[in-house]
């Protein structure tokens, strides 16, 4: 009973994430989000601001950045990365990608079918 109450996952899209600056204040973020909305690289973006610990040069950093994670159809997946390294003022750039499945209606929304 409970098996056919759970969606049937048949597609796949990929989660994209990254960060972006803390020092980048909400218009600047909402900008870039409405950009690549805009411009049908990513049909969703999750934004919140978070507290990064990294190492650089053997020092230990601590600094607050926007994490984004964005819901791509897979043949936007480059160009979207793309975009994100023309931003992004950093020689290494935290970009990570995922296929995740999703439910056909979700993927359909992603796709702007």
């Amino acid at each position: 009973m409970y098996a056919s109450l759970r969606p049937v996952m048949q597609s796949t899209i990929s989660i994209v994430q990254t960060t972006m600056s803390g020092e980048l204040n909400d218009a600047e973020i909402g900008f870039w989000s409405q950009s690549i909305i805009d411009s049908n690289l990513a049909h969703c973006a999750d934004i919140k601001k978070a507290v990064s610990i990294f190492c650089r040069e053997g020092k230990i950093c601590n600094t607050s950045q926007w994490q984004f994670q964005m819901a791509a159809y897979e043949v936007s997946k480059n160009t979207l990365i793309s975009k994100i390294r023309s931003i992004q003022p950093h020689e290494i750039i935290k970009i990570l990608c995922r296929p995740s499945e999703s439910t056909k209606e979700y993927l359909d929304w992603v796709k702007g079918d």
